[in-house]
């Protein structure tokens, strides 16, 4: 799988037609195999905005993706109440993404939806 910014996606917990949702762990490499297959310290989740068509791309989705990564780490920094903290927004090769801490209870919600 690829790495976004500095963290590995280990397994995927849901699909949409426009985004997918791993699991994650930092990318350094240097983790320690924990409790599960995963690692112990795969508790982070990588949301990618999959960029399908040339429509999407040319109407500025990925932007958008990243303003809103952007608005939801201000909250979460403002400590504002359900809202998950970005640890990490970015693009790679043309994906846009953002890092925050695995929650398994909203990781099941997505994974039923």
């Amino acid at each position: 799988m690829a790495v976004y910014g500095q963290f590995d996606p280990v397994a995927e917990l849901g699909r949409s037609r426009s985004a997918v949702v791993h699991r994650a762990r930092p990318a350094d490499g240097g983790w320690d195999l924990g409790f599960d297959d995963l690692g112990s310290d795969a508790s982070y989740a990588i949301k990618v905005f999959l960029v399908r068509t040339a429509e999407n791309a040319a109407d500025g989705e990925a932007t958008r993706f990243l303003m809103r990564a952007r608005d939801q780490k201000r909250a979460g920094d403002a400590k504002t109440r359900h809202w998950a903290p970005i640890i990490e927004a970015g693009e790679v090769r043309g994906e846009a993404y953002y890092v925050t801490q695995y929650f398994p209870s909203s990781a099941a919600k997505i994974a039923a939806a």
